[in-house]
């Protein structure tokens, strides 16, 4: 088990309670049912013994989070990561999408070394209302006002060795990591960032490496080999 797994678990009902003041409660289920429960990670057994700490973040889960308490979607979350990249049969090894495609890529790039993977999310909730449910700029900004940064908090909690983003929002990013976003942005009142010309950034911050990639349901087929090809590297931009 994780040795920080208490202080990880208390830094999310810490981070829950500020969100339940958040303009209204508007994000907590009882309020209503229009954005999902949170999505929170588990972190590997062999996590802490792994050489190679990886933490592939996605943009925002999708489709289940309304349906499970914090305990049961951290289990959600194993056995999602455990048969989409292991093969486990548990239910859930069929629907092979391309953000699961990409990920087993950067695994097979660690074959035959000690790695360990955690799946998280930089948007933990998502909407349950619509055929969309990508949270729009203003819901964004609400989620991401909390005192305590989330993302930030579970980076230093579980001390990832590289951090891989397959897309991220520019708001949950600026709010959640600064100093990384800094380094990405060129034209802050557009929202315009080196990833805009590039598509790809590298960067090594306090010892962790941060990847910045297109998500992989985004132009794969024009992408994906460099985004492949950068995280084999990883050169520091």
């Amino acid at each position: 088990m994780f040795s920080k797994i208490k202080e990880l678990m208390d830094m999310y009902d810490k981070w829950y309670n500020e969100l339940g003041k958040i303009n209204d409660r508007m994000f907590l289920p009882e309020k209503s049912n229009q954005f999902s429960n949170p999505y929170y990670v588990d972190v590997p057994d062999n996590w802490e013994s792994s050489p190679n700490r990886i933490m592939i973040i996605g943009e925002e889960g999708r489709g289940s989070g309304n349906k499970y308490n914090k305990e049961e979607m951290i289990k959600y979350n194993r056995d999602v990561r455990q048969a989409k990249l292991y093969g486990e049969k548990n239910g859930y090894e069929k629907n092979i999408t391309n953000f699961w495609i990409r990920f087993k890529k950067v695994k097979c790039l660690f074959d035959g070394q000690s790695c360990s993977f955690i799946w998280n999310e930089i948007d933990k909730v998502h909407k349950n209302i619509g055929n969309d449910c990508v949270l729009n700029n203003t819901q964004r900004k609400y989620l991401h006002s909390t005192d305590t940064k989330i993302l930030a908090e579970e980076i230093r909690i579980t001390k990832p060795t590289m951090v891989i983003f397959f897309g991220w929002h520019y708001i949950s990013l600026k709010e959640e990591l600064p100093e990384l976003c800094k380094l990405i942005c060129l034209d802050e009142k557009n929202y315009i960032t080196r990833w805009n010309n590039e598509k790809i950034c590298s960067f090594l911050i306090d010892g962790i490496t941060y990847i910045l990639a297109n998500h992989p349901n985004f132009k794969k087929h024009e992408y994906e080999d460099a985004v492949i090809n950068e995280i084999s590297k990883p050169q520091i931009i």
